[in-house]
């Protein structure tokens, strides 16, 4: 109830993008610093030092919304990992405004018109407007993975990544295709 009346305070204060925003960002940052993660969770110590750590962490970076929706996730974990939790609360500001979550990631930044381009594209395909939340990921070679709700689409290309392209050749003309042992015969 309390996490509904903060996000409705930001929906009326025009936050609410800023704040989806900022709980995927805090999010990330704990899903990649599992040791912070894990004193933000650790319920045997009070809970008055979880909250003050999250406040030096945030101080001065997010709204006033979001740092109370942070404190009050540290201080009532409910058996859940607090990234999980941001997940959920980026959702919930995203369901206020009748949109989705599409968190995309990708190995570069995307421009502001690749943004547009492809929120317009997934919401076209999803039939509802779409919110995306982009994450960079530099083990990436290329492409990118979205993931809407429980769905997938990865497109990217990993080292490891068993398609490769065929290789490009200056002797080759345009219109034939090169198909090397266990790669993909493109059009």
């Amino acid at each position: 109830m309390a996490r509904q009346a903060l996000l409705a305070a930001a929906e009326k204060g025009g936050s609410l993008d800023d704040v989806e925003d900022e709980l995927f960002r805090f999010g990330r940052v704990l899903d990649r610093e599992p040791e912070l993660a894990g004193l933000l969770a650790d319920t045997s110590t009070p809970a008055e030092g979880r909250v003050a750590l999250v406040d030096r962490l945030v101080e001065g970076k997010v709204s006033a919304v979001t740092s109370a929706l942070l404190r009050q996730s540290v201080r009532l974990p409910r058996d859940r990992h607090l990234d999980v939790v941001c997940e959920e609360l980026a959702e919930l500001a995203a369901a206020r405004r009748d949109r989705s979550v599409a968190r995309v990631t990708t190995s570069v930044a995307l421009t502001a018109e690749q943004e547009q381009k492809l929120t317009d594209t997934l919401s076209r395909l999803y039939n509802r407007a779409i919110s995306l939340q982009v994450e960079l990921d530099p083990s990436l070679l290329g492409g990118l993975v979205v993931q809407v709700g429980g769905e997938v689409i990865d497109a990217a290309w990993r080292a490891s990544s068993p398609r490769r392209a065929a290789p490009c050749r200056a002797d080759r003309r345009p219109d034939q295709n090169v198909r090397e042992e266990g790669t993909p015969r493109l059009p």
